[in-house]
């Protein structure tokens, strides 16, 4: 967790008009993620299966997920220490002043993922489609790929978008049925639901701010 924080600092945080238009017409690249991880998952279930295949599919497994927490840590890491930045006008001095916040982050990082992981695994992998080790693969490697290239480009798009995009991807490589629609719905809702709200209970929250001081 620390490791992905420190990476987030040292990518550096781009210019904020650029990552707000960007990121507007990268709203539609779910689709687009679902398409590249169907192709993925075409392409690792056609593996040769041997005696190694499965000892194969591990390394792959862990090399996605290395390369999901690189991806993470170069975008959406970066939106939780720009809110710790912003308060600073970005200035900071040296890794001696960074090293207790990156501690901080990486704790709180560590201790919601222990709280939250296991339900939002068991939910995107049980909701959307029946997962199995090359799907995940398949999965891992497209949601990396799209962060980190939309990373590049200064877009801000979320690694929870692109993994759940390319889960109902590798469920479409297997037919239709597939995938649970029904979740896939559901999740689009809730998508749908917290960006005005967020708006709302900011507006709200800062209000009472200003009446507070």
């Amino acid at each position: 967790m620390v490791v992905t924080a420190v990476f987030a600092v040292f990518t550096g945080f781009n210019d904020a008009g650029a990552q707000v238009g960007l990121g507007t017409r990268a709203r539609g690249l779910p689709p687009l993620v679902a398409l590249v991880a169907g192709a993925a998952c075409r392409l690792v279930r056609g593996l040769p299966h041997v005696g190694t295949a499965g000892v194969r599919l591990r390394w792959l497994h862990t090399a996605a997920f290395s390369a999901g927490c690189v991806a993470y840590g170069a975008n959406d890491g970066q939106k939780v220490l720009a809110v710790y930045f912003a308060t600073r006008d970005g200035a900071f001095h040296g890794a001696a002043d960074l090293a207790p916040v990156l501690v901080l982050l990486g704790g709180c990082f560590l201790v919601g993922g222990l709280a939250g992981l296991p339900k939002l695994a068991a939910g995107l992998g049980g909701t959307l489609t029946p997962t199995r080790t090359d799907t995940l693969v398949a999965t891992e490697f497209t949601g990396a790929g799209v962060v980190l290239g939309t990373a590049a480009l200064g877009a801000p798009v979320s690694m929870t978008q692109s993994l759940a995009g390319a889960l109902i991807g590798t469920g479409l490589a297997r037919g239709a049925r597939r995938v649970r629609w029904r979740g896939v719905l559901a999740l689009g809702r809730a998508w749908l639901l917290t960006l005005p709200l967020a708006y709302g209970l900011a507006a709200l929250t800062h209000a009472a701010i200003g009446v507070l001081r």
